[in-house]
């Protein structure tokens, strides 16, 4: 059958289609494909376009390079079987096992380092398939694990050197991966239909001497004319333990712990790969801009469950950490070390600084830590997990005694902004505009029962649940007299301002409210100001029985204060920046002799 690719023009009247004389035409002769050129089209590198066609045509499938996609592919590497053995013997002293193994791939590996580019290997089990040499199974697994570990991966080459057509070639490889396999396991097989792995690590979390598996999937990718989209699903953290002939069950999946493609901020992508350690694995990510940020939190398996046993936390800018915590359950302490994140104290400190991680912070304490959590609990009190819930159905609403307020004023979860979740519950803050107050509200998720659980004239903030006793922030505002002056004389100007702050907690029904810890900002206690008081804020982490709070004073110095759940021994522990010592502060360490 013949086909037309470029016909001319006579000169004159067009005489159509069918009759205009064809240039470069294909004919079909069995198999066989004939092309024809007539004119000069060969003679330049035009032709090469021509060429390139024609081969085209010629096959039912066509394998080409993209230009510039930065990437380290080896073709027709690795094979499986001892073939060129003589000749290998005599350049290398070596059969193609120890080649490939010990020259090939160490070159292979330094490549793509200094390239950055990840290894693809085409591999193919052997190059001749009439000379009665097999390709080894071993070789296949031993790879496999090699490009796994250098994060490259894996393709089949229809390419070698027998005269096999690629249809029957892939046959007969077929053959050898299904024998072999059962040396490796292909992980990608974890994912279902409509998800993509994106990572995964080897472990023998339960220690049978089995491999064990955990990995990450996400929703697969929608390939479009701009590119590739991606669904905007939660990301599917997983454990699969080996059963031996059994295969693989399902140990556990969370869909809170992943930070997803769009919960690394200007960086992109906040993911990075797993690690792992006999029966544990870290998570990690990476994220920000300029302000930057990074999580690692290790989970162990222990006792047929999962705990998290570790976490690091870091916040900076740039490479200037403001604050790093650390949480060690096995040792049952956390750290936290302070910087100031004001620019003027940063400016400071970066002056004939090289290396950040031997300067010393502005505050550094410990904290006990309670006992660790499961990988569940973990999930549901990670702070993005309210994030990936879609389903808020309310089933009835509630009031506390007290709290005037009707149920279609009450605004539901789904509309509101949560600021604390764990495994039963979700806590929230909502103001009403028509009585001007400001409301605490529970979300149950057994029952899917709302209670508005306390009112407060000024704003409800960082609300938590701990050891059966809901913690929560508010403003103590009061009326304050301002010295101003105006066209030159003296005034004084009254209005509304935040004096203090705070902590604050009650029973779950809504019951007992106490003050634990209370802030007033210095000097409040004059008749006439002469200046604004800064803006004021109470930031508190609870662990172990103690309560460790930040009251943060705008650009002045922020105290640090420990105590119990109970407000109970209440002691400044530090500020940042860290005071400086006075010539009288000094002068009186010296007559101490401190």
């Amino acid at each position: 059958q013949a086909k037309v690719y470029l016909a001319g023009l006579l000169e004159g009247e067009d005489t159509g289609q069918e009759r205009r004389p064809p240039l470069i035409w294909r004919n079909t002769a069995g198999r066989a494909r004939v092309f024809a050129v007539l004119g000069g089209y060969m003679e330049d590198e035009t032709g090469l376009g021509i060429l390139e066609g024609m081969m085209a045509e010629s096959s039912s499938f066509e394998l080409y390079p993209v230009v510039n996609a930065q990437s380290l592919s080896v073709a027709d590497y690795p094979s499986f079987a001892q073939e060129n053995q003589e000749n290998l013997q005599r350049i290398y002293s070596s059969g193609l096992k120890m080649v490939s193994q010990n020259i090939i791939w160490p070159s292979l590996l330094s490549m793509s380092k200094q390239s950055a580019f990840k290894p693809t290997c085409f591999l193919t089990p052997q190059f001749l398939y009439e000379d009665g040499t097999e390709p080894e199974a071993d070789g296949l697994s031993f790879y496999l694990k090699q490009i796994k570990d250098s994060q490259g991966e894996a393709g089949w080459s229809a390419g070698g050197k027998s005269e096999l057509s690629p249809g029957e070639k892939w046959r007969r490889d077929q053959e050898f991966f299904t024998q072999a396999e059962s040396a490796y396991t292909y992980t990608a097989a974890f994912a279902p239909e409509g998800w993509a792995l994106i990572d995964s690590v080897e472990l023998d979390f339960n220690q049978d001497g089995i491999p064990d598996y955990v990995g990450v999937l996400e929703a697969a990718g929608i390939e479009g004319e701009e590119g590739w989209t991606y669904q905007d699903a939660p990301r599917i953290l997983f454990a699969a333990a080996g059963d031996g002939a059994e295969g693989y069950r399902l140990d556990f999946q969370d869909i809170n712990l992943i930070r997803t493609r769009a919960e690394g901020g200007v960086f992109g992508d906040p993911y990075e790969p797993l690690t792992a350690e006999g029966a544990s694995f870290t998570t990690h990510a990476y994220g920000g801009s300029a302000w930057r940020w990074s999580e690692d939190y290790t989970y162990t398996y222990r006792g047929g469950a999962w705990y998290l046993t570790a976490s690091e936390t870091i916040y900076g800018y740039g490479s200037y950490i403001t604050s790093y915590s650390r949480d060690d359950w096995d040792s049952g302490k956390g750290i936290r070390k302070e910087r100031s994140s004001e620019f003027s104290d940063m400016e400071e400190n970066w002056e004939g600084v090289e290396d950040w991680d031997s300067e010393k912070y502005d505050l550094e304490y410990e904290l006990p830590l309670d006992e660790p959590l499961t990988l569940e609990q973990a999930g549901n009190r990670w702070w993005l997990a309210k994030d990936r819930v879609t389903d808020w159905e309310v089933a009835s609403v509630t009031c506390a005694a007290g709290v005037e307020l009707s149920e279609e004023q009450v605004e539901r979860p789904g509309e509101a902004y949560l600021e604390y979740c764990d495994e039963d519950c979700a806590l929230y803050s909502f103001s009403n505009g028509e009585s001007g107050l400001s409301y605490l509200a529970m979300y149950r998720w057994e029952d899917r029962t709302l209670s508005v659980l306390a009112q407060e004239e000024d704003a409800i903030n960082q609300p938590e649940l701990y050891e059966g006793k809901i913690y929560y922030v508010t403003d103590i505002v009061e009326p304050v007299k301002y010295r101003t002056a105006q066209d030159g004389e003296e005034q004084t100007a009254e209005e509304e301002d935040t004096v203090g702050v705070r902590l604050n907690r009650i029973a779950l029904e809504g019951t007992g409210k106490e003050p634990i810890f209370t802030y007033r900002y210095p000097e409040e206690g004059q008749e006439i100001r002469e200046s604004q008081i800064p803006y004021l804020a109470l930031i508190y982490e609870i662990s172990g029985g103690e309560i460790i709070a930040e009251v943060y004073i705008g650009h002045k110095p922020h105290p640090f204060y420990r105590m119990k759940t109970d407000g109970s021994g209440a002691k400044k522990i530090g500020q940042v920046p860290m005071a400086v010592p006075s010539a009288q502060d000094e002068r009186n360490e010296t007559e101490l002799g401190i």
